[in-house]
């Protein structure tokens, strides 16, 4: 079996790649940043993308490139939960950049060697792992974005009811949702984890 890996995490690459070796020495493991070049190419293959974060459309555009995969493996750190449902249709196992090894291993290992087709949907809605995913925006309704923007900027929950024109209870009740989604502990803390989130988004 050949396996690619690619991505900007180099230190993770190699992370990954030893670990597959573990699993079975048998493993012909490729690596490269963008791209693989490889003169004999051996079947079943599979590819394991590590990016820092993922946009869908460049994703989609990835694997468009590389048709010819029997399994599909994402290591990402920003990927929402909404994103995470949609690419679970085209990618069989998605899972967080801080995994430890020997979780990474478990749900790869099922994947590669049982051919257990469900271990995707299994990772998916494992708790453990998905808390492990940083917050992202995408996961923020945009009436949520809209009280957090202003949020971030230092006004009120009054002052923010009446630039949205909304009641107060609806404000608290936004800023409560978000909060949770950024999983942040209070207001201070999700304002401030907003604002760096724009800059990265």
């Amino acid at each position: 079996m050949q396996i690619d890996i690619l991505g900007d995490q180099p230190l993770f690459r190699q992370g990954v790649a030893n670990m597959l070796l573990t699993i079975s020495p048998l493993f012909q493991v490729v690596q490269g940043k963008t791209s693989i070049q490889s003169e004999k190419c051996i079947a079943p293959r599979t590819l394991i993308c590590c990016e820092h974060k993922v946009e869908q459309a460049q994703l989609h555009s990835a694997l468009q490139c590389y048709p010819n995969y029997d399994q599909i493996v994402l290591f990402t750190a920003h990927l929402g939960k909404a994103q995470r449902r949609l690419l679970a249709h085209s990618v069989d196992l998605i899972l967080p950049l801080s995994i430890t090894v020997e979780d990474a291993a478990y749900f790869i290992q099922i994947l590669l060697q049982e051919g257990d087709s469900g271990v995707g949907v299994k990772a998916l809605h494992d708790d453990k792992i998905c808390s492990q995913f940083l917050p992202d925006l995408n996961d923020l309704t945009p009436a949520e974005r809209s009280v957090m923007s202003r949020l971030s900027q230092g006004l009120s929950n009054a002052d923010i009811a009446e630039s949205l024109t909304l009641q107060v209870n609806t404000v608290k009740y936004q800023l409560a949702s978000a909060r949770q989604k950024l999983r942040a502990r209070n207001r201070t803390e999700a304002a401030t984890l907003f604002s760096s989130m724009l800059l990265t988004h």
